[in-house]
Parts: C-alpha cells; structure tokens; sequence
C-alpha cells in the first residue's frame, strides 16, 4: 500500500504536481519559441524571394520573334501543308472526272434530244425518247448542281490554303 509519508500525486502540495506544472510551462515556452522562431524565418525568406525577384526585373530581357518564321519552320506546319496539298490535288482530280462525267452526259443528252426532235424517225419512236431525254436532262442537272457545289468547296479550301501557306 501507500506509505504514509509519500505524497500523493493529488495532493497540490506535493512536488509532482511542482514538476508537472513546471514542465508545461517549459513546454509552452518552447512552443511559443518555436513559432516564433518559424515567422522569424518565413520573414527572413520571405524577404529573400523579394528581393531575389526585383533584382531579376532589373535583369528582364525583352525578345521579339518573327512568329510567321517560326511557324513556317515548324515540323508540324510542313507536315499539315504537305497533307493539304494532296488533298487538293485528289479533289481537283475528283473535279476533272466530274466535269468528264458531266460532258458525257451532255452528249448523251443531245444524242437522245436529236433523236427525239429526228423528223425521219416515227412519232411512236420519237415519243418513246421524248421520256429518256427528260430522264438524262434532270440527271444532267442535278450532276451540274454538285459540280458547282462542288467546285465552290474546292475553291474556298484552295483560297484558304493559300492563306495558310502564304502566312
């Protein structure tokens, strides 16, 4: 059991509860210390990048680039025009048969109005080609349409490649 002539931890008179106090205090002293210790050096460094900043803005160069040199030089720009022109090139061959398609039918066209207008042939044969020759024309029409359709698409991305490249 307890000797009668200890100290109790409870008892407020005894030198454990001296020393617990004692060591609090010391702790929160060091603490304080520390935090203050802490501002000490993030002022310190604080005022190190400050300076270390303004003494760069004095050294700031300032660099002008041709940026259309830049760009023309660039790896990716050579490769997307290299990709643009073959594309126009397979769009005005893809134009060339068009237009040879449209001539073809043109021709068949007037082959079939000439046979429907020829007075040697019979009225049931001319009436019979009459059908065939409005049959070509709306094909021949409508194959007119998407040549222009056409050839306006491929005008406007030649123009804009030539801007492209141009730049």
């Amino acid at each position: 059991m307890m000797d009668p002539n200890s100290t109790s931890p409870l008892d407020p008179d005894s030198s454990s509860v001296l020393k617990n106090t004692e060591m609090l205090e010391i702790r929160q002293t060091l603490y304080l210390s520390s935090i203050l210790n802490m501002k000490k050096t993030l002022l310190i460094l604080i005022a190190v990048c400050a300076l270390a900043m303004s003494s760069h803005a004095q050294t700031l160069k300032i660099i002008t680039v041709d940026i259309a040199k830049l760009f023309e030089g660039y790896y990716k720009t050579q490769q997307a025009g290299e990709k643009i022109r073959l594309s126009l090139e397979k769009a005005q061959e893809q134009d060339n048969a068009l237009v040879d398609e449209l001539k073809r039918m043109a021709e068949v066209f007037n082959e079939v109005k000439e046979r429907s207008e020829n007075p040697a042939l019979t009225d049931e044969a001319r009436q019979q080609a009459r059908p065939m020759q409005m049959l070509n024309y709306k094909k021949f029409r409508e194959c007119n349409r998407i040549g222009r359709i056409f050839r306006q698409i491929l005008s406007a991305r030649s123009s804009s490649a030539k801007t492209l490249t141009a730049n």
